[in-house]
């Protein structure tokens, strides 16, 4: 199942550039570690600077490791129709407390936060509610708030 080649295409671009910037980021990380470690050795004080650019190198690395899977997860899927809800999906739904308006988003298993592209994943509120769901379905879920969410599916692609 999967989204048509247009908005596929789309989304590798973005996650293109950022794995390009995750990377660059792991490769500063990378640096700044062996700089406090090289400065250690003759500095006590540094010994938490060294830390902290440790801590930093294993959560790039991490984003990094998640992209990359985010990346093999859409690169990787054939370009079929489908009919209902399941990763990898571009989703528009029509939400009953908004008066009518639409949100679009990418339907993926892989569960990450990028800057300038929305992704709802199946181990969301709201992922678990669409799920499975076909067009003019209708869905509701609870929020975290207590609020009750509900609207109906509007497109599948």
């Amino acid at each position: 199942m999967d989204m048509d080649q247009k908005k596929k295409r789309l989304l590798v671009v973005k996650l293109e550039k950022h794995l390009f910037r995750i990377e660059e980021d792991v490769k500063r990380a990378r640096e700044s570690l062996q700089f406090y470690s090289e400065q250690a050795m003759s500095s006590w004080s540094i010994a938490g600077e060294r830390k902290c650019a440790e801590t930093d190198l294993k959560l790039a690395m991490n984003l990094l490791e998640k992209s990359k899977e985010l990346y093999q997860e859409i690169t990787t899927c054939p370009l079929i129709k489908i009919d209902k809800i399941s990763p990898p999906c571009f989703v528009t739904i029509e939400f009953n407390n908004d008066r009518g308006k639409k949100s679009s988003f990418y339907f993926l298993k892989t569960n990450l936060r990028i800057p300038g592209i929305k992704i709802i994943s199946p181990s969301s509120s709201l992922g678990q509610a669409i799920l499975n769901k076909e067009v003019t379905a209708r869905f509701s879920y609870q929020a975290t708030d207590g609020q009750v969410i509900s609207g109906i599916i509007k497109d599948i692609q």
